[in-house]
């Protein structure tokens, strides 16, 4: 049958409109039936992750805060025997972890100590301090800590007697005691406890935290499981341990606790998804995967899932999340209805437009299509008339434009027919030359193409080989081809956000250090030493796992990281198995060679959030293993980060001290023991700490060299003397010639700028007939100014002169000084301190005068303190002295005064 135009239009469109709406009806219903299980499946599984990962982090709290406390009771931390320490240490402990509202310690001597919270603001205070009165004692205590009145005295306890104590001390190691009811019938709990023992492996008593059910009760009861879904936890026994519906699952029965199986419970949900999980098992024992199930009860569908759920610590519990079908039915039945209901009036209206279209369009076609076959009998005066302005409009007119043209069109064709012919012909001739030249061309490009394209892909060889090159190094050791800082850094960074989603993964940081490695370094040479750390880090790979890493961070430090371990002991094994190792002959160039290895360890359960921090803390675990006599192993604790923490604290205030100008200088007169008349001061220098009152320079001056700020602080102390030297100038006219004693630290001699900074100081400000003098230690000057000959002849080219500081403490003779240009010598103040009459303890001193003065050098004695001591130098001949029997250090109000006094008075 043949169709129409109008018809092709509207039976296609609306056959295609009822196609979808019956495909979107059929898999809308059956996708519905789907969407039920996989919702109900999801839902299972997300509900069990929230439940898992949260009980997980409840439980493994309690057990942190064993360990915790088990780091803290040491010796040097808190003492066992410290119940006021105890008290205020389990106070803050049960502040800081919730929801732990128990802490308790039971000693081998029958004391016990704990603290318990009542709510944010109240806590008890229960213990038994005495062993030979075992009387139990619970007052009140508040949050800062202060006890109050006693609220109950209980008799005959004895903690080593109780169930918790001696669970703990059968184990031997961190365990979960069984589920009991609490104080008070209230709710049912589980205790976390860790035996202690001492260096000698005696038992000194269990640590307890109490962990309430409850809790995990109130966890259930905010998941939300649909519309009116349920979770609850039982034992293997069946025992119900905390459901989202029941508060405390257990009964009082003639005045004792009793336990409620879920098979049993009044909630007919729980009760009913036991007895069919009991019936499908054949003991709750036999469940080791997730499983799932689902049942009838009354008119409604449940849908189950079981998930088993372990703690390595005795914790063997199932999670049953169990939801009715009607929470997803219901609305799947809901929308398949009024999807069907849509579509179908959608199938009405787009007929209906779909015929009323087709009219639009086909009338004005049909008109062109009859005026189109005239044309083509010959009938070429044809014109279609069409009132419209759309685009069927413009085709009409544009028809009739072409139909009075084509008749025109047509006559001219012929004559330029015959033209195109004959130039169609020459330009065939010209095409096919052209085309012969083409494919020559083509042919040699192709060929350079080829030869081109060979070469780019050996460049782009070359170039991956490169780049793969260059990452390889920027994250590996060049020498021994581990790992290094920059990857460790990198790798640590991602495991501490890690532990930051994840609170029960672990992971161990052990800084290795190499012993007696520069004796061996510099007694067989680099080459062997290169050799040796190739060695050991050959061995270090053997004994790691493949999950871990070893890198080495430079010289002999080496580090390895352990990643998700379980607790410190798989830390502290690796750590033996290594010191093992290291221990064992290395065989290098014919060379038997012996070393050892000094390890710290760090865990990530301290609690980290850079990466440097743990490199830096188990930096300091290492150096403490060196301290207790190296080829050993130390694990941080929080006694070795005080003074880490310190220093680091110190450092920064040093710093912030330079910005802020919290430095001062005092200035200590210098007299003439000839004369006694002034002849100079030393500038020394003195930190006015805003907390810690001043501060002396031998607290600050060796950090500030070890960190580089020393540099800084010498070229202040210099600008300082000289200002203070113009404004005496300034005010005291016609002063006589005297000296400004400066002290030099020997880190400033290695400065490649040290001459220009000091020329530029004494540019700015004019000294008049002032000395400049650098002092510098005698043991620095020896071992660093042997090969410096040009930097002393360039500090006094710039008219400062050179001082030996302390003589006498560096062991050598002045016979060794005479090629320096020296000015003064000053002799230590423990020579002079020994003179306690004019002729005990003056041999030394006398023999240093005799030999300095035979060198052309004046003498200083510093720390004059008594008139004997003055009196029996001035006998020796020594030239100039200060000390506190002439004047104590002077600030720069009360030195003004003193050269008033001496000079103007």
């Amino acid at each position: 049958m043949k169709l129409s135009l109008r018809q092709l239009l509207v039976i296609p469109f609306v056959l295609q409109i009822v196609i979808a709406v019956g495909i979107t009806g059929f898999f809308s219903y059956r996708n519905g039936q789907k969407a039920v299980h996989e919702l109900a499946t999801q839902l299972h599984e997300e509900i069990s992750t929230r439940i898992e990962l949260a009980l997980r982090t409840y439980l493994n709290r309690a057990h942190l805060v064993n360990e915790t406390n088990k780091n803290a009771l040491t010796p040097d931390f808190i003492s066992l025997t410290d119940f006021t320490r105890l008290k205020q240490f389990f106070l803050s402990q049960v502040n800081s972890f919730s929801p732990i509202d128990y802490i308790a310690w039971g000693s081998e001597k029958g004391e016990y100590i704990g603290v318990r919270r009542i709510n944010d603001q109240q806590f008890n205070l229960e213990i038994v301090q005495n062993s030979t009165q075992d009387w139990f004692h619970i007052y009140s205590l508040n949050k800062t800590g202060e006890q109050g009145k006693l609220l109950k005295r209980l008799p005959n306890y004895d903690p080593r007697r109780r169930p918790w104590y001696q669970a703990a001390t059968q184990a031997k190691t961190g365990i979960w005691t069984p589920i009991y009811l609490w104080f008070y019938h209230s709710t049912l709990a589980i205790d976390a406890v860790l035996p202690i023992y001492d260096s000698e492996g005696r038992l000194l008593g269990v640590l307890d935290t109490a962990f309430y059910l409850s809790e995990i009760g109130d966890f259930l009861q905010s998941v939300k499981i649909g519309k009116s879904g349920q979770s609850f936890i039982m034992e293997r026994s069946g025992l119900l341990v905390a459901s989202s519906s029941v508060k405390n699952p257990f009964l009082i029965k003639e005045g004792k606790p009793e336990r409620i199986k879920a098979v049993e419970i009044n909630d007919i949900l729980i009760r009913e998804t036991a007895k069919n999980l009991q019936n499908q098992v054949t003991s709750f024992d036999s469940i080791q995967d997730s499983i799932s199930l689902d049942f009838k009860a009354g008119d409604e569908r449940y849908i189950v899932k079981v998930f088993p759920f372990s703690d390595p610590r005795g914790i063997d519990w199932l999670i049953c999340i169990v939801v009715p079908e009607r929470d997803f039915m219901n609305l799947i039945i809901y929308n398949t209805k009024v999807t069907l209901f849509l579509c179908l009036l959608a199938l009405i209206i787009a007929t209906i437009l779909g015929i009323i279209t087709a009219h639009i369009i086909t009338d004005p076609i049909i008109k062109l299509s009859q005026a189109s076959q005239a044309i083509t009998k010959g009938e070429l005066d044809q014109k279609i008339e069409i009132n419209r302005k759309d685009e069927l409009g413009i085709l009409a007119q544009s028809f009739n434009q072409m139909a009075m043209q084509l008749k025109t069109v047509f006559e001219k064709l012929e004559v330029r027919v015959q033209e195109r012919t004959a130039e169609l012909q020459e330009a065939k001739a010209a095409i096919e030359k052209s085309n012969k030249e083409l494919e020559d061309r083509v042919d040699q490009r192709t060929s350079e193409l080829s030869l081109a394209l060979e070469h780019l892909k050996k460049t782009q060889a070359e170039l991956l080989k490169r780049e793969e090159k260059l990452k390889f190094d920027a994250f590996h050791d060049s020498l021994t081809a581990l790992k290094n800082r920059n990857w460790l850094l990198n790798r640590l960074q991602h495991l501490i956000q890690k532990t930051k989603v994840e609170n029960h993964y672990l992971y161990a940081i052990l800084f290795l250090d190499l012993d007696r490695f520069k004796v061996i370094n510099d007694s067989l040479g680099h080459l062997v030493g290169d050799e040796l750390l190739k060695s050991v880090a050959h061995r270090l790979t053997t004994v790691v796992k493949l999950k871990n890493t070893v890198a080495r961070l430079g010289g002999d430090e080496f580090i390895i990281l352990l990643e998700n371990i379980t607790d410190l002991t798989e830390a502290t094994d690796v750590a033996q198995q290594i010191i093992e190792q290291i221990k064992q002959p290395f065989y290098i160039y014919k060379n038997q060679i012996f070393t050892g290895v000094s390890i710290g360890i760090t865990i990530s359960s301290i609690g980290y959030s850079q990466a440097e921090e743990v490199i830096r803390d188990a930096d300091i675990a290492m150096y403490q293993a060196k301290r207790l006599g190296k080829g050993c192993y130390q694990v941080l604790t929080p006694a070795m980060q005080v003074p880490a923490v310190q220093r680091l604290q110190l450092e920064n205030q040093l710093r912030e001290a330079l910005i802020r100008q919290e430095f001062l200088l005092y200035y200590q007169p210098i007299i003439s023991l000839e004369t006694g008349m002034l002849v100079g001061f030393e500038a020394l220098i003195r930190w006015d700490h805003p907390l810690k009152t001043r501060i002396n320079p031998s607290e600050f001056i060796p950090l500030a060299e070890e960190t580089g700020l020393i540099q800084a602080i010498d070229l202040w102390v210099l600008k300082e003397a000289c200002n203070q030297i113009c404004r005496w100038n300034q005010q005291f006219q016609n002063l006589p010639p005297l000296s400004m004693s400066i002290n030099l630290s020997p880190v400033d001699l290695k400065q490649i700028n040290l001459v220009e900074n000091f020329q530029q100081v004494l540019e700015v400000n004019s000294l008049g007939n002032w000395i400049l003098k650098l002092e510098i230690t005698e043991t620095c000057f020896l071992e660093t100014l042997t090969f410096e000959q040009d930097l002393i002849k360039q500090l006094q080219a710039i008219g400062i002169q050179l001082c030996i500081d302390d003589f006498g403490t560096g062991y050598s003779s002045l016979s060794r000084l005479h090629s320096f240009p020296l000015c003064t010598l000053k002799i230590d103040r423990s020579f002079v301190s020994q003179i306690q009459s004019k002729i005990e303890g003056a041999e030394i001193i006398h023999t240093i005068i005799t030999l300095a003065h035979s060198l052309g050098m004046d003498v200083v004695a510093e720390g004059i303190e008594t008139n004997i001591q003055l009196e029996k130098l001035e006998e020796l001949g020594c030239n100039y002295g200060q000390g506190y029997l002439i004047s104590k250090p002077l600030d720069h109000l009360k030195a003004t005064e003193f050269l008033t006094r001496v000079f103007y008075q």
